[in-house]
């Protein structure tokens, strides 16, 4: 199947970043004495709330410390590599549960299918996570909002609440680019499905609604899952700077779209996690992007 995933994704022949990270490592650290307790990972896609969720997790104490170790979009990951003298990603891999790892020796993570799919190409198999106990899988529900939140974010450059738009200019409604943001959502959810489904795991879906309706129960989910005591602090661990950024424009976008393309919202809604964008756009070549 990785072989299969590689040939679907991997068109272009881009180097891949990890390649370049272990160059000048010369030590390899001897395996973890740990035992851990749980071992989890957070499979997510784009505006989904992970930024929240993960702050929110990491201030009780209970569940390690679940960010995105694997993103190598971040220039910290080269630095903590020289400091954790990894000489491979398996290596990392081992020193960074250890290190990351709460005092009751549980480790998280988060990761998108595509930060995956970098790691399973370098090291040529998609076994590495095999040793995580619990996945969670959060989504959302409303993937045209979605998508239409992914295009605001990258266009204004305000991904969170706490940050200043790097674009200021008004924010003109633009289909093509909704479209495309919205298939690069879905596409990740097809190839995590598929993933899962080759390992047998059955994932804990976690929604983006049911966050934003009620947090405190979300967390409660989580512990429960993960067979951790119910932190003392998981009310307050709920509130965070880390607020929705939906406003009247994302309101607006997401009705012109659905209105405009009832026929890529019923494809997606009957075909979401069944299909891959490149079998859409087959049957819907007005959707291709240049």
């Amino acid at each position: 199947m990785f072989s299969k995933l590689r040939n679907k994704q991997s068109s272009d022949k881009k180097k891949n970043p990890w390649d370049e990270l272990f160059i000048n490592s010369k030590k390899t650290r001897a395996s973890p004495l740990n035992e851990f307790k749980k071992l989890y990972g957070i499979a997510f896609t784009p505006r989904s709330g992970s930024t929240w969720l993960n702050e929110a997790i990491i201030k009780t104490n209970k569940a390690g410390n679940p960010r995105e170790w694997f993103n190598t979009g971040l220039s910290v990951l080269s630095k903590r590599i020289e400091a954790y003298e990894s000489a491979s990603i398996q290596d990392y891999y081992q020193t960074l549960k250890e290190d990351k790892a709460t005092s009751n020796n549980v480790f998280g993570f988060q990761i998108t299918w595509f930060q995956a799919q970098q790691i399973f190409e370098h090291i040529g198999h998609d076994n590495l996570f095999d040793d995580i106990q619990t996945w969670f899988w959060l989504k959302r529900k409303d993937f045209v909002a979605q998508g239409v939140s992914l295009f605001k974010a990258i266009e204004t450059g305000k991904f969170h609440s706490v940050d200043k738009p790097k674009n200021k200019k008004e924010l003109l409604y633009d289909y093509k680019k909704i479209s495309r943001w919205t298939l690069h959502i879905l596409q990740q959810e097809k190839l995590f499905a598929d993933y899962f489904k080759k390992k047998g795991v059955s994932p804990i879906a976690l929604w983006y609604e049911d966050i934003t309706a009620d947090k405190q129960t979300t967390l409660k989910r989580i512990y429960d899952e993960l067979n951790v005591n119910q932190p003392n602090n998981i009310v307050r661990s709920q509130y965070s700077k880390y607020q929705p950024v939906s406003d009247n424009i994302n309101h607006d976008f997401i009705d012109k779209f659905k209105n405009e393309h009832q026929e890529f919202v019923s494809y997606w809604t009957s075909n979401r996690q069944k299909k891959l964008v490149s079998e859409f756009m087959q049957e819907y070549p007005q959707y291709r992007i240049n």
